[in-house]
């Protein structure tokens, strides 16, 4: 997203011959949770990344990832936040320490499983903190249904 923000002459160069879509890492909805995963972007910069990419003509693919500290309002935020800009397709990763990165080392005591067949973003490993483990799956699994409507609704009314 900073990249692309930062080069909106670039990336309208690039639509022009024929990129259609970008796929941005967005991470986070706020500059709490980005700050939070140490991403060294704001919430300012996501929001320039987005009209660069809208000016240009092309479409975003914004992946963003749940929190651990979320809470029953922020699944619902989340959908409400890619609604209200220009993103054409969204998807939302649960939050995943990775094995050999420090901040797996700051996760490892809440880790629910260590079978690494799980950690592919979709599965819950580490043990959320406001809520039950189901619920938040419940939550998260609506959450994917709510974004993958946004962008029918997006597709037709091109």
């Amino acid at each position: 997203a900073d990249f692309i923000a930062a080069h909106p002459e670039l990336i309208r160069e690039l639509a022009d011959i024929g990129f259609v879509y970008f796929i941005v890492g967005l991470e986070a909805i706020d500059d709490a949770a980005l700050a939070g995963y140490q991403k060294d972007t704001t919430q300012e910069v996501n929001e320039a990344c987005l009209r660069s990419i809208r000016d240009a003509g092309a479409s975003c693919i914004g992946l963003l990832m749940m929190p651990l500290d979320a809470g029953r309002r922020d699944f619902g935020a989340l959908a409400r936040w890619v609604a209200d800009r220009p993103i054409a397709y969204a998807t939302v990763s649960a939050f995943t320490p990775i094995p050999g990165t420090p901040v797996f080392e700051e996760y490892k005591d809440r880790l629910r499983t260590r079978d690494l067949r799980k950690w592919d973003f979709l599965h819950l490993v580490v043990k959320p903190e406001r809520l039950s483990a189901a619920e938040y799956l419940c939550r998260f699994w609506l959450l994917q249904w709510k974004l993958i409507r946004l962008a029918g609704k997006a597709r037709r009314s091109r």
